[in-house]
């Protein structure tokens, strides 16, 4: 990998001010990270790095045992570049993650296997970023009606003021607009007679008195 596009790629995500600053952070923070791998490692994971950061990480000397977290490398970092812990922090992610996306995968998970948890972690790609849509679609709420005392008027959907309840039975003479209708000669169907059924045919088909003698 060429060293000017290593470079250019931690000032652009960390936000140095200037390539000698870069320069200084890229090579605190692989001088630490060397002294907590194996030689092996450390030269299977310069691979990844320019030539000149490379020749330095095979350089340094292996002290697994002086590096036990990350916050031991941060403290290391801050006192290498004369800065803040926060700063350090900060910057040391992004060295650290620009060179994890140059190494071999199997490297790299190798490497990984053999450091403290917090800093095989930092030791990792960067997430990679789904832009959302440039126009979503756009989804109208339809409001869903709620009858609650803060929204809803006083009174039920259906009072009693407004009820008009059924105040006779099927057969009242109040629900019949002619409840007299049958019986009266202006309206009625037929003679009284026949109304009765007691008609002349009527009494043809039935001869006989309502009351015989031989019932008495």
């Amino acid at each position: 990998m060429d060293q000017n596009d290593f470079f250019d790629e931690v000032r652009h995500r960390s936000g140095l001010e200037n390539d000698a600053r870069t320069a200084r952070v890229i090579s605190a923070v692989v001088s630490v990270l060397a002294e907590a791998l194996e030689p092996s490692d450390a030269h299977d994971l310069s691979r990844g790095l320019p030539v000149d950061l490379a020749g330095r990480m095979a350089r340094e000397p292996a002290d697994a045992s002086s590096l036990s977290s990350a916050g031991e490398l941060y403290d290391r970092v801050a006192e290498r570049i004369g800065a803040d812990r926060g700063v350090a922090l900060e910057e040391s992610q992004v060295v650290l993650q620009v060179l994890a996306e140059h190494v071999d995968p199997e490297v790299l998970v190798r490497v990984r296997k053999r450091l403290p948890q917090d800093l095989a972690v930092l030791l990792s790609p960067r997430p990679a970023f789904i832009a959302p849509p440039r126009n979503p679609p756009s989804i109208r709420e339809v409001p869903t009606p709620r009858d609650t005392l803060a929204t809803g008027r006083v009174g039920s959907k259906h009072p009693l003021s407004e009820a008009e309840p059924d105040r006779a039975h099927q057969n009242s003479i109040a629900k019949n607009p002619d409840p007299h209708g049958d019986t009266k000669l202006s309206s009625a169907r037929g003679l009284r007679q026949q109304q009765l059924h007691d008609s002349v045919a009527d009494a043809a088909r039935d001869p006989g008195p309502s009351h015989r003698l031989s019932q008495s």
